[in-house]
């Protein structure tokens, strides 16, 4: 059983329960204490000589509220092997983890056909006109829609999917669906999704069902042809052009991904406690990977997105490995959670190319950190313990309470695991001490001659050899007086936290970055060597007799010592949950991932009437929301200039840009791009050299776009080349003219920082009366404009907001020639702001900041103008009386 434990029940059985045969071979049931009804019991299923891993019996089995059972979260499932038997009215056994009988049912379905709840489910018998609702089919057998009560909407729905003789476990339709929000259809929590299982055979004349849970109602049924592009798809990797466009367009990248495995690793416990903040902010999420998950049932597993399937999230959150490729990753807000024992010279300069934030759990290294990621963020998130504070477990009494337990929770039993196994179990064979008693749990089994040994062992009351949950981690601790954590290197010291949380006392490795969490007062330190560094953390190592030294030397007295430090020190975990959930909130806010009080807040500043917006909108761009814990300051800024046959105008533009870049507290670097060059322009640059960064030029006419595009080519290559990001580019055309040039870039940055960053779109510092925008207001004594969209003569933003906006284009998908391409040249800049453009900063729910008076237009003729037309006030006058300008909202 991979399990021994010496402790006889202490009490009769009181226990109730059911246990049913589904097809696939898979067993579902509920079990719980009539003694302890709130407790949720572990269950192992014994059929014949077969003995089920350990099961937590808490899955919610609403009919057992019939039945008067307040309680409803007692439910279990398990998936058997093909070769145990199992039959209609079969004699099981349910046991707890001592071996025990706890309750001896005969399975109650007759194989091969679906098994009903017990007690059997009463039909609803709604009338099928009282649902609404929709699914589809989407590529990796994901299926995903809505179903609501038309006459009810605060009821949730619990589904099926049915699929030939395949029928999923019940569903509550309660995931968010913002298109229902916005549609006021209730709260818009109404969603639902799964994964088909791949065994599944779809063909186009399958038919999808949904049913209602407990009746099995069909409300929705379509057949795999409605589906075909889906349909299509599932063999091949889905990551086509057309349909990461089609994505945008439609806007529902709204999501953040959680680069983590799902697996039985620790890491995985973290990615739980970042989903849970997401869930209680409603904010949406997926999780991927390089490796499928590497369990059946695990509650995050509808949340998987195959990597291929990845799409434009607007926040990417790393946890240890940082992958940069190509899914729309450029224009999202890239968070890197830095283990410094997996931080490989591979990984950094990816982080220093791509990232925005870096998060390093403990203070060791810290500046090193800092220095090596100089072009990002990086914060020091202290990371809280999986378990809450708990105080409340009982004390031993009688003979236990003089003896020291002590817990050993380890990965594999080999020289290759850093947490010295094969020291640890030596010293425990080799201690005869008789007030000592040893848990321990290993991963995987041990081999048989050493799990021999320890089950023989006079002090060893637990052994564990297999995977578990988190739930039996906890319990092991909750029992224990000291964990034994001899880790040969730390990346995060989660381990000690959890043990510092349920009040046991870490007995660790005296290195770093151990003791930057633990001191001599709050746990015990063991002798060690220093081998040198693993990556970017020191490698240590101990022994069996120093492990033996450390259990021959403990005492009750010191042991109570530290726990009373320890529990003086609760506070502190408390507060490292809140920073976990400021930070995780802060990134998805910077990246325009909102939580669902600040959507409610911005659909309401864009609903009321203009007169009264200016006030909404400034509170909401410029108010305590925006600010940031997160916020790196501002530093280098990327300048890019762009010039077509223009030498008397580009000179004096340029004039004042090197003046202004001279004059500036930031780092600037300067890129220009010059179309057709000419011999004057070529002179002026050639006078300009120690200023400019690169120069770019075609010996024909390109336009515009082209040249933007070349821009922005060149600079991303350069990020990457010198792995320094710049933290805004600003552009300016070659009619656009510097004011102020002693103070421009200064206020462009103020006005930027000071901009909450999920909503701020460009900064500029033109205006014109043919982007009025939708209300003024004003900053630190300055005029601002809020628009929808700005000239193109001269604006500044983040990289990754260009980034999410993408290149410029001629044309729409649709064929479509949009704007004014002008008889010169044409300038389709004004493409990014029109609503039917599909990265518009308007459709990614953005805001531009417009400065009037900090530039002007230099072009006072016609025939020099970028449209070729005339910008004198009195012809802009009259554009404006025919309506020829940007209507927004």
């Amino acid at each position: 059983m991979g399990k021994f434990l010496r402790r006889p029940p202490e009490s009769p059985s009181t226990h109730e329960g059911w246990v049913g045969l589904f097809p696939g071979h898979r067993l579902k049931g509920w079990l719980r204490d009539t003694s302890a009804p709130g407790r949720s019991l572990r269950v192992q299923v014994r059929i014949d000589s077969y003995v089920s891993p350990p099961l937590l019996a808490n899955e919610k089995r609403p009919h057992l509220a019939a039945k008067g059972i307040g309680n409803v979260a007692h439910g279990f499932s398990l998936t058997l092997p093909e070769t145990v038997p199992a039959q209609p009215r079969q004699r099981i056994e349910l046991l707890d983890l001592s071996g025990t009988i706890l309750l001896s049912p005969s399975l109650q379905a007759p194989e091969g056909t679906i098994a009903p709840a017990e007690p059997q489910a009463v039909p609803l018998h709604l009338p099928r006109k009282a649902y609404e609702g929709w699914f589809g089919l989407y590529s990796s057998r994901r299926v995903s829609g809505w179903c609501m009560v038309r006459d009810d909407p605060a009821l949730k729905i619990s589904v099926r999917v049915r699929v030939g003789d395949y029928l999923s476990d019940p569903i509550t339709a309660n995931e968010p669906r913002e298109h229902l929000e916005e549609r006021q259809c209730g709260d818009g929590r109404y969603g639902f999704s799964l994964h088909l299982p791949g065994h599944l055979m779809l063909a186009p004349d399958t038919v999808i069902e949904i049913l209602l849970a407990e009746s099995l109602l069909p409300i929705q049924r379509q057949s795999c042809r409605k589906f075909e592009a889906a349909f299509n798809s599932l063999p091949r990797k889905s990551s086509s052009g057309a349909r990461r466009a089609r994505t945008r367009r439609d806007n529902q990248a709204e999501v953040m991904l959680l680069w983590c495995p799902i697996s039985v690793s620790g890491l995985t416990t973290q990615l739980q406690q970042v989903t849970a903040i997401l869930r209680r902010h409603q904010i949406a999420y997926q999780i991927s990977y390089h490796t499928a998950p590497t369990v059946d049932a695990h509650p995050e597993l509808d949340h998987w997105i195959d990597p291929a399937d990845i799409d434009s999230p607007k926040m990417v959150f790393y946890f240890e490995r940082f992958v940069p490729f190509d899914r729309g990753f450029e224009g999202a807000f890239k968070v890197f959670y830095v283990n410094l024992d997996w931080l490989s010279d591979s990984i950094i300069p990816l982080v220093r190319t791509y990232a925005d934030l870096v998060l390093a759990p403990v203070p060791y290294r810290l500046d090193d950190l800092r220095r090596m990621f100089c072009g990002q963020h990086v914060e020091h998130l202290p990371w809280p313990p999986a378990f809450a504070p708990d105080h409340e477990a009982a004390p031993r009494t009688g003979e236990a309470e003089d003896k020291i337990r002590v817990l050993y929770i380890g990965n594999d039993y080999d020289e290759m695991s850093r947490k010295s196994p094969v020291a640890v179990v030596e010293a425990m064979l080799a201690c005869d001490r008789t007030d000592l008693v040893f848990d321990l749990k290993f991963r995987s089994r041990l081999p048989e001659e050493v799990r021999a040994r320890l089950l023989a062992a006079p002090q060893v009351e637990k052994l564990i050899d297999e995977p578990t949950d988190h739930a039996m981690v906890r319990d092991l601790h909750r029992s224990a007086d000291v964990s034994l954590i001899p880790n040969e290197c730390e990346g995060n010291g989660l381990s000690i936290l959890e043990a510092w949380a349920l009040e046991v006392v870490p007995a660790v490795l005296n290195g770093h970055p151990m003791c930057d969490v633990v001191s001599e007062t709050n746990a015990f330190l063991i002798e060690c060597d220093d081998l040198g560094m693993r990556e970017q953390t020191k490698l240590y190592r101990t022994d069996a007799r120093r492990i033996g030294n450390f259990l021959a030397g403990l005492e009750r007295e010191d042991l109570s010592r530290k726990l009373v430090k320890i529990r003086e020190e609760a506070p502190l975990l408390l507060e490292r949950q809140n920073k976990l959930e400021r930070v995780i909130l802060d990134a998805a806010h910077a990246s325009g991932l909102h939580a669902k009080s600040v959507r409610l807040a911005l659909r309401e500043a864009h609903q009321v009437e203009p007169a009264s917006r200016r006030p909404r909108i400034h509170d909401l761009m410029f108010g305590t929301r925006s600010r940031s814990t997160i916020a790196r300051s501002t530093e280098r800024i990327d300048v890019m200039m762009t010039t077509f046959q223009r030498p008397k105008l580009f000179s004096r533009s340029l004039e004042k840009l090197v003046d202004a870049m001279q004059q500036s507290p930031f780092e600037h670097r300067l890129f220009i791009a010059a179309e057709e060059l000419d011999r004057e322009t070529a002179e002026i640059l050639q006078f300009y050299t120690e200023h400019v960064h690169q120069v770019l030029w075609t010996g024909q006419r390109q336009g515009l776009p082209y040249s933007w595009n070349m821009l922005g080519s060149a600079l991303q290559h350069t990020i990457a080349r010198t792995e320094h990001r710049p933290d805004y580019v600003c552009y300016i055309q070659d009619d656009c003219e510097i004011l102020e040039p002693s103070s421009y870039f200064e206020v462009m940055a103020t006005v930027a920082n000071a901009a909450d960053p999920g909503l701020l779109g460009f900064v500029s510092g033109y205006h014109t009366d043919i982007h009025p925008g939708f209300a003024t207001s004003e900053l630190e004594g300055r005029q601002i404009v809020f628009s929808d969209s700005v000239d193109g003569k001269n604006f500044m933003a983040r990289p990754r907001t260009l980034q999410s906006i993408g290149p410029l284009s001629w044309w729409f998908k649709d064929g479509m020639r949009r704007g004014n391409p002008g008889p010169v040249r044409g300038s389709h800049f004004d493409l990014w702001q029109w609503q039917e453009s599909p990265n518009s900063l308007k459709v990614q729910r953005r805001v531009n900041v417009v400065l009037p008076e900090l530039t002007g237009h230099s072009a006072d003729g016609a025939e020099l103008s970028t449209w070729a037309n005339d910008t004198s006030p009195e012809e802009v006058e009259k554009r404006i009386s025919a309506g020829r300008v940007y209507h927004t909202r």
